[in-house]
């Protein structure tokens, strides 16, 4: 863990105080197309915040002009987060997820057809 821990603090870190649903321009700004990029974006489009100031559509519209902010910034970047209803997004990357999210969204209610997909190592 020490080792690990040493190798991490030795990346490069950005804090950029943005609010990701209302407008992740902020955040996008700092995104590159470059190679092994990873994006951790938590449950932020599906918190307790979120769910009591935005009914659902707006979630999701939200959800949709973040996603595709992440991918014009970087098709290839790896995501892991969950999307406004709360479905993991796991290893897939950008453009990728952007194309299963699009084709396979079955709704609030019905099961999401992208966790079904398999983690890449």
């Amino acid at each position: 863990f020490k080792e690990h821990w040493q190798r991490y603090r030795r990346l490069s870190h950005a804090f950029v105080h943005c609010d990701v649903l209302t407008d992740p321009r902020p955040l996008l700004a700092h995104i590159r197309d470059e190679p092994g990029a990873v994006m951790w974006f938590s449950n932020a489009p599906f918190t307790v915040y979120s769910n009591w100031q935005y009914m659902l559509e707006e979630r999701q519209a939200m959800y949709d002009r973040w996603i595709d902010g992440l991918v014009e910034q970087n098709p290839r970047m790896l995501l892991y987060g969950s999307d406004y209803q709360n479905a993991n997004v796991n290893c897939l990357e950008a453009g990728e997820y952007a194309v299963l999210y699009r084709e396979q969204d079955r709704g609030p209610l019905g099961p999401s057809l992208r966790c079904q997909h398999a983690i890449r190592m």
